[in-house]
């Protein structure tokens, strides 16, 4: 695994809300840090390289489900070198739309190697991430980033989230790992039952069962399965 021997922290704010955010990010890496602001780069046809063992966090907001067009003319002149990234798509209530896919593929396109992180707003207020990584060479798992992921989604959405959901890419021959997280559930659902079986019956076919869907949800259902009656 190649050090990281730069961050440098790469935004589009015009409001500074993206800013703040890739700066927390960049907070929870060592090394010397440099800022690339995309306001202040007045031509878009300034070449910046970047290099292997840089890490590149780089944050713009949407502008009705898009990456904003300056930014976008300025990220055409990226050229990485397998330069590994964070790619960040900043949203107020808005739609995220095709934001951060755009920005994905563009720093791909540019031999950046950035690792997905697609964000969903339920309508319950839940919020769903899901993130990858490279797969950490550990098949028991005790080597996968959960809790730094964990760190930073805690401290850039300002609430406690929990893995729901992972998905080794060892154990699944696959080259990324998989990791869903969710906001934290405010109550815990606790069900019973009670139910009691006909007269002079030796079963009852009352029956409840409960599942927690993977929106946050829970479902319940009752059944109430034999019925009664001549045959």
């Amino acid at each position: 695994m190649v050090n990281i021997k730069k961050i440098i922290k790469a935004h589009y704010s015009p409001s500074n809300t993206t800013k703040k955010v890739v700066n927390i990010i960049a907070d929870n890496f060592e090394g010397p840090t440099e800022e690339y602001n995309i306001l202040n780069i007045k031509k878009d046809t300034e070449i910046r390289t970047f290099e292997e063992d840089e890490l590149l966090i780089i944050g713009v907001p949407i502008f009705a489900g898009r990456m904003p067009q300056y930014a976008r003319n300025i990220i055409e002149n990226f050229k990485g070198n397998d330069t590994p990234a964070i790619a960040i798509a900043n949203y107020g209530n808005a739609n995220i739309g095709d934001c951060l896919l755009e920005l994905v593929d563009l720093l791909k396109e540019k031999s950046i190697n950035v690792k997905e992180i697609s964000i969903k707003k339920e309508n319950t207020g839940k919020t769903i991430i899901n993130a990858y990584t490279n797969i950490c060479d550990d098949a028991e798992g005790k080597n996968c980033p959960i809790k730094p992921i964990e760190k930073v989604l805690n401290k850039v959405f300002d609430e406690k989230f929990v893995l729901q959901e992972q998905k080794c890419g060892i154990r699944l021959n696959k080259n990324i790992c998989s990791y869903t997280f969710t906001s934290e559930d405010k109550f815990i659902i606790q069900t019973g039952i009670a139910k009691s079986k006909k007269h002079d019956s030796i079963v009852s076919g009352d029956n409840i069962s409960q599942i927690r869907l993977g929106d946050g949800k829970y479902m319940l259902a009752i059944s109430d399965g034999m019925g009664s009656g001549a045959e």
